[in-house]
């Protein structure tokens, strides 16, 4: 091939050094296509003489166009596998960005595609790729257009990221029959001699299902349920008997504590079998009929499907999924008889359509009750349903979203109608109960003349977008930010998402200057204590706090934007990206002026009022 001719070198993160660094007709440019914060920084080192060229925002404007056809295709795939179980409880089913990056590179190679057909003006762009399947993929579809290079991008690549999953795949089930074999023990230990949470129960019980974590236990003598709030008090004024179902996994440390609660407390994992944990670790998830599916927008994905076929059978969640369908099986025949209403928190997730194809099988009058307790962003795909998952995807007999707002996006994402209901925010009816209109109470002029400020950076649950802001924020304040004359520098306190502790998020904690720590305390604490939040998407973070009257920053990446398109008319939240970020932070602090408290509609139309009465019609049977 000639070297003028050349316009886009398609290449490995490990080859971009090996791209010629001369004989271009002007600048040239060079993206990533990938998660990897770590791999990225030492590519932007190699093709340091190129210019950068960001793809966040021409991603996620496809992303929107691409949404529901992306839908449609995982949907009419999904109605063709005959194992039910195991295609709900796949990642691949759930479509979630946050879970599975087959939207994220489908995006990627339709980005690359149409530079390529479109033949944009460039002296030449190098597109570092890196998954091993997307560069196989765009090798396969646009190596034989000669304005197109590819190196570091064969076979041998792809081959050594199949050994590798092959690998995790037989170490998985070892690792997850040894896991639930400690598990079940320390159940049953722990549980040993405890009584039936149904015995002697008169009339049918209303159960609440939702996660257990150590903020649940944080009061003596109570078990709550950030995520439900106050239902279970709701509905037992009422005359409701409301008993507590666990997910599958519930942390050991919290089991001895857990025991106080046992009469009113259905453990799923009593409820799992030698035989269940058998079947589930020899199990393989199968993607059938791949060839005739893999066709998407003209091009042929099947390399990308092939793909995550072989990432489902080397990830957990397969085997959980099958073992939670079996005590969910289990626990309907034995108590559905008992119960008249199962409440969970929807999030249209793999083990809630699980847990509803189990109690559909075996106790079909239960009616099946999910509460939308977060947010609900565009690009969120399991809000979303293609055409065929309208007629078969086992959703709950009734929606209850916590907003008008939120209630309009599950109608746009295909949900039936008539499945839907406002119940209100039961997580954040202390934006509602504030006396001020939900507005926060700056601190004094005479604290903050002593005080340094106060930037609380609040982390998704998402790893990559986790880690891009870590990144950025520790680069650009490695020196201190000193604001308003304050004799300290700007403090920065660093809070995770309850659900993705520091172990989890990264092995080995970058050390922090001293301006910077991390925070443990809750976040309506934390806000209480800001004067600024910033927070990257994905979460309702950012909206909590601008309705609580703290100013609000949102950092932008060059990564899929999941909220974009999530705006509430009448409350605007500003952004930043890298560059910008430092003097960004620097002027919100500058300006610490007291702010007016939101309007309170805005509060109701974002965070809707408890209808105490729609709650009480929602849990009868169904008829």
């Amino acid at each position: 091939m000639a070297r003028d001719a050349v316009s886009w070198w398609i290449v490995s993160p490990r080859h971009a050094s090996a791209v010629p660094r001369d004989g271009w007709d002007g600048p040239p440019e060079w993206c990533y296509l990938g998660t990897n914060t770590g791999q990225r920084a030492r590519v932007a080192k190699a093709l340091a003489f190129a210019r950068e060229r960001p793809v966040g925002e021409a991603v996620t404007r496809l992303a929107h166009e691409l949404r529901q056809p992306f839908l449609d295709w995982i949907g009419e795939a999904g109605a063709k596998q005959p194992d039910p179980v195991a295609w709900w409880g796949s990642a691949l089913a759930s479509k979630s960005p946050l879970q599975i990056d087959l939207f994220l590179l489908v995006c990627y190679a339709e980005l690359v595609r149409s530079w390529v057909r479109e033949g944009q003006e460039t002296a030449g762009c190098i597109v570092v790729v890196e998954h091993p399947w997307l560069a196989s993929l765009l090798r396969q579809h646009l190596a034989g257009d000669p304005r197109v290079a590819c190196r570091g991008v064969g076979w041998s690549w792809r081959a050594r990221d199949a050994a590798a999953w092959v690998l995790k795949m037989l170490a998985a089930a070892s690792v997850e029959a040894l896991w639930g074999m400690k598990a079940m023990a320390a159940v049953r230990w722990t549980f040993r001699g405890t009584a039936d949470p149904m015995d002697g129960l008169t009339g049918r019980a209303v159960l609440i299902c939702s996660w257990i974590q150590p903020r649940c236990l944080a009061e003596p003598g109570r078990l709550a349920d950030p995520w439900t709030g106050r239902l279970g008090e709701i509905l037992t004024a009422h005359g409701e008997r409301v008993k507590r179902l666990t997910p599958l996994q519930v942390p050991s440390p919290l089991l001895p504590s857990l025991r106080a609660f046992a009469p009113s407390l259905i453990v799923t994992l009593r409820h799992v079998t030698a035989g269940d944990l058998l079947r589930a670790v020899s199990s393989r998830f199968r993607l059938r009929h791949l060839r005739c599916l893999s066709r998407f927008r003209g091009w042929d994905y099947a390399i990308l499907l092939s793909a995550e076929e072989l990432r489902e059978r080397g990830q957990s969640h397969v085997t959980h999924g099958r073992l939670f369908c079996a005590a969910m099986r289990r626990i309907a025949r034995r108590y559905g008889a008992k119960v008249k209403c199962l409440i969970y928190p929807f999030e249209n997730q793999p083990w809630e359509k699980l847990l509803c194809l189990a109690w559909r099988e075996q106790a079909p009058h239960v009616a099946l009750v999910g509460y939308q307790h977060t947010w609900v962003p565009p690009l969120l795909l399991p809000y979303g349903l293609g055409a065929r998952e309208r007629q078969i995807a086992p959703l709950p007999d009734r929606i209850v979203a916590n907003s008008e707002w939120n209630l309009r996006a599950l109608k746009a994402g295909g949900f039936p109608e008539e499945t839907l209901f406002m119940g209100g925010a039961l997580r954040h009816e202390h934006l509602h109960r504030s006396t001020n209109g939900g507005a926060r109470d700056p601190r004094s002029a005479a604290s903050a003349s002593t005080q340094p400020p106060a930037v609380l950076v609040a982390f998704p649950l998402h790893k990559a977008h986790a880690s891009r802001l870590l990144t950025d924020l520790l680069e650009e304040f490695r020196r201190p930010l000193m604001v308003n004359g304050a004799a300290e520098p700007v403090r920065f306190a660093l809070k995770l998402h309850p659900s993705f502790p520091l172990r989890q998020f990264c092995r080995r904690p970058p050390a922090l200057p001293p301006w910077i720590a991390w925070s443990d305390e809750p976040l309506s604490q934390s806000l209480a204590e800001a004067d600024l939040l910033l927070y990257a998407g994905p979460t309702s973070t950012g909206w909590e706090a601008a309705l609580s009257g703290v100013p609000v920053l949102k950092y932008q990446s060059d990564l899929l934007d999941i909220d974009a398109g999530h705006e509430l008319d009448g409350l605007s939240i500003q952004a930043c990206t890298r560059a910008t970020m430092r003097g960004s932070i620097s002027r919100f602090l500058g300006e610490r002026a007291r702010r007016s408290p939101p309007d309170p509609l805005l509060i109701r139309e974002a965070f809707g009022m408890v209808d105490e009465a729609l709650w009480r019609a929602v849990v009868r049977p169904v008829a």
